[in-house]
């Protein structure tokens, strides 16, 4: 768990041909991740599933190559099921 109080949500990265990246040597990696983490911890003042509860939080992670929120993160969250996700919590 990350901010909120459930699991987070990974966004998973976009894979990146390791022969067209002159930064590392290829020989010796398998994988890589972008060098930009991100989280971002979202909340609502509406409960998710139980209305019994105050409000809803749910928490993204996701890697880029560079600073600033990508275009493609905020397409992806748009997709996220906040009722299915997000944990309802009381103040």
């Amino acid at each position: 768990m990350l901010g909120g109080l459930g699991p987070a949500i990974l966004i998973p990265p976009k894979r990146i041909d390791l022969e067209e990246m002159s930064e590392i040597d290829v020989r010796y990696v398998e994988e890589w991740l972008p060098k930009v983490e991100c989280i971002a911890d979202f909340q609502s003042i509406s409960p998710a599933r139980d209305m019994a509860k105050d409000a809803s939080s749910l928490t993204f992670v996701w890697y880029q190559c560079d600073f600033g929120i990508e275009s493609t993160a905020i397409d992806e969250i748009r997709t996220v099921d906040w009722e299915r996700y997000a944990s309802d919590w009381e103040y």
